[in-house]
């Protein structure tokens, strides 16, 4: 993930960056309102499931849903402290470039989706100008997630849960 912000802001120079989950789990037709966001004075705008309005997937597991309250919210935000939004993990995100992600250190990201957490941790020590609106989290359309209990993933699953935990506690250690 820190090769495509890189590589976006190397070689093409935009002024926002917007990230999206691949699996169309959000809502793209949200992008010209991320950017009028941006636009109005934001830099960091996050769609979230976790303002009121924003919802998670109709039909999600209890196993899903525990995963999720624990890495979002006693995790991210009781563990690591991060009360600047209420969706650490989602990956869609609009995020202003000049003064603030050209100013970004790309060292010591994690790998696996505590990535997520983490550079909203890093954007928020860059700035306080952050915007959270509601947003309607779907299923799927194509593949399976690798943050789910399923057998071929466990080691992989392990291993993200793992590197989550360590960032945590290293964020809460930063600030």
């Amino acid at each position: 993930m820190v090769k495509g912000y890189k590589y976006a802001l190397a070689k093409l120079k935009p002024q926002i960056i917007i990230s999206n989950e691949a699996d169309f789990a959000y809502d793209h037709t949200k992008i010209p309102f991320m950017i009028r966001k941006v636009t109005q004075g934001f830099d960091v705008v996050v769609a979230s499931r976790h303002v009121p309005g924003g919802t998670t997937a109709k039909g999600w597991s209890v196993s899903r849903h525990l995963n999720h309250w624990v890495a979002n919210t006693f995790f991210a935000s009781w563990v690591a402290g991060g009360n600047y939004v209420g969706d650490h993990n989602g990956a869609f995100r609009a995020i202003r470039v000049k003064g603030v992600l050209d100013k970004m250190k790309w060292t010591g990201f994690p790998s696996g989706f505590a990535f997520f957490n983490y550079l909203l941790f890093k954007l928020h020590t860059i700035t306080p100008k952050f915007y959270e609106f509601p947003v309607a989290y779907h299923f799927r359309t194509q593949g399976e997630s690798k943050i789910s209990f399923n057998v071929k993933y466990v080691k992989s699953y392990l291993r993200n849960i793992s590197e989550y935990i360590l960032v945590c506690l290293a964020i809460r250690n930063e600030t």
